[in-house]
């Protein structure tokens, strides 16, 4: 006799138990939804940064232009 129908079986088995745990779901999609915060909350941070040096450089350059300046 074969053991592969019994060797099949029971790897199936095993598969469909995979499949079907959820286990830990959860916790990876709380550890992917703060992946996409903290790469957003780093895109913001930068751009902001990047806009109050430029709005800094900006009042700078007029201050040293004195009255003639006219702001972007």
């Amino acid at each position: 006799m074969s053991k592969f129908p019994e060797f099949r079986r029971r790897l199936e088995d095993v598969l469909n138990t995979f499949w079907a745990n959820e286990t830990g779901v959860a916790g990876g999609e709380y550890a992917l939804l703060l992946a996409v915060i903290g790469v957003g909350l780093a895109v913001a941070a930068t751009t902001l940064g990047t806009a109050i040096t430029n709005a800094v450089g900006n009042t700078s350059d007029c201050i040293k232009a004195g009255m003639s300046c006219t702001p972007p």
